[in-house]
């Protein structure tokens, strides 16, 4: 059963000739040669999107890219400190804030104390 599921599997992604045994292919090959049956995945072509889905693609890879160049600039600077202040949770460093400056980041790293 468990062999079928894959075959069958493998044949609607295309992979069956060069997965499936002889055998399996000889089975297989008038169904795959039959035309795709109205309303079935293989026959539906997903639409194009509209502008408005373009859009939130477009801000969503921007925010994506800002995150990584925020969690990379704290990677880095915290690399930096960290063959500074050997210690950071001793010296009082409780956190850290990045901030996006033209073509680069600041990161700017606190302590607890009045300083």
């Amino acid at each position: 059963m468990r062999s079928k599921l894959l075959l069958g599997a493998l044949a609607a992604t295309g992979f069956a000739a060069a997965a499936a045994p002889a055998s399996a292919q000889a089975q297989q090959a008038p169904a795959a040669q039959a035309p795709a049956a109205a309303g079935t995945a293989a026959s539906r072509v997903a639409p194009p999107p509209t502008a408005e889905e373009r859009a939130r693609l477009v801000a969503a890879a921007t925010r994506g890219r800002l995150l990584f160049e925020l969690a990379r600039a704290a990677q880095l600077t915290t690399q930096d400190m960290l063959t500074r202040v050997p210690d950071p949770t001793a010296a009082g460093v409780t956190g850290w804030v990045a901030t996006p400056e033209g073509n680069s980041t600041t990161v700017v790293y606190y302590a607890d104390g009045a300083d």
